[in-house]
């Protein structure tokens, strides 16, 4: 299920995880979708959930396998918007 990728390379793992469709990010993991896809910016879903201090997606998402170690381009991890 990783060939569903867009443009801006976000899959529907990606959307389900903005609009915080638990139900949506359960369903899609679950089944193989990519949960680390990176977008233009090289930010992670668990990275965009942490950013937006939308921590119970984030808990999904680790739960889910999302790299917490995955560095963007700027050289932060998930950590690192978990602090700020």
């Amino acid at each position: 299920m990783n060939f569903y990728l867009d443009t801006n390379g976000h899959n529907p793992l990606t959307y389900a995880a903005a609009i915080n469709n638990f139900e949506a990010v359960n369903y899609l993991s679950i089944r193989g979708m990519l949960v680390d896809v990176e977008d233009r910016e090289g930010k992670t879903i668990l990275m965009r959930a942490l950013q937006s201090e939308q921590f119970e997606l984030a808990s999904k998402l680790i739960t889910r396998g999302a790299d917490i170690d995955a560095v963007n381009r700027e050289g932060r991890t998930a950590l690192t918007y978990a602090v700020l």
